[in-house]
């Protein structure tokens, strides 16, 4: 936690802004729909309980759009609410480690996971994307759990089902990376179903588990960066339009 509340009381970095006054916004007109839709609103949307809860507490100012402040500047009275966002990304980046190791435990077993537990606590990206109210650290959750995931439901034999939920949640992802994930996951649904239906097909043991966890880390990458903006009808047209 130590340099989390770094640039007070400034929004300094260059894409922090744009999530904060989304969910400030959403808190002051009680609308859900973000007012800005070019940057991922998974992180927005769960941040804006956080900012509903500080302004209740603090009754802090939820005015964005004050004469002479910046389109990337907040009041410096609304700090509070970037540093409980910044808590939030902190949360994910705390959880991402067990869920890490949880996949390479699956892999490895217990060295592995505590490998993997180490090297996800103390790699420098990591730690300095933690302390940014950006996207990066919980798509980095959203992926890993979905690697984790997948490894278990290969594990448990689960596979045709995970696969087709993989294909089935990606076919419904619309950021703007919509066309890269649904390639793989719809590749992975596809093929990994086709190897376990012809068990005598030697590259079913490898070429299968390798596609679906493709399409994991797809559907984690999606939720990680579009989260239930898919349910918002502007961020639907809007996503089909960039596309």
């Amino acid at each position: 936690m130590t340099g989390i509340s770094w640039g007070r009381p400034l929004a300094l970095h260059p894409d922090e802004w744009v999530v904060i006054k989304n969910a400030i916004d959403i808190v002051r007109m009680g609308n859900l729909e973000p007012v800005r839709l070019d940057y991922p609103t998974l992180l927005t949307y769960a941040v804006t309980p956080v900012v509903w809860a500080v302004h209740a507490a603090t009754g802090l100012p939820l005015d964005t759009t004050v004469q002479g402040l910046g389109q990337n500047e907040l009041l410096p009275s609304q700090f509070p609410y970037l540093l409980a966002g910044r808590l939030v990304v902190a949360a994910f980046g705390t959880f991402t480690i067990p869920v890490v190791a949880a996949a390479a435990w699956l892999l490895g077993g217990r060295a592995a996971a505590v490998a993997a537990a180490l090297v996800t606590a103390m790699v420098p990206l990591a730690v300095e994307h933690s302390h940014y109210l950006t996207t990066d650290v919980p798509i980095a959750f959203f992926v890993a759990a979905a690697t984790a995931l997948t490894l278990g439901a290969l594990r448990t034999g689960r596979f045709r089902i995970l696969s087709r939920m993989i294909g089935t949640v990606s076919k419904l992802d619309l950021d703007y990376y919509r066309r890269h994930h649904v390639a793989y996951s719809v590749t992975a649904d596809a093929t990994s179903q086709r190897f376990l239906e012809t068990p005598g097909d030697p590259t079913r043991v490898t070429c299968g588990p390798l596609l679906t966890l493709s399409g994991a880390y797809s559907v984690g990458l999606g939720l990680g960066i579009q989260g239930p903006a898919i349910l918002v009808p502007r961020a639907v047209a809007a996503s089909a339009v960039g596309s």
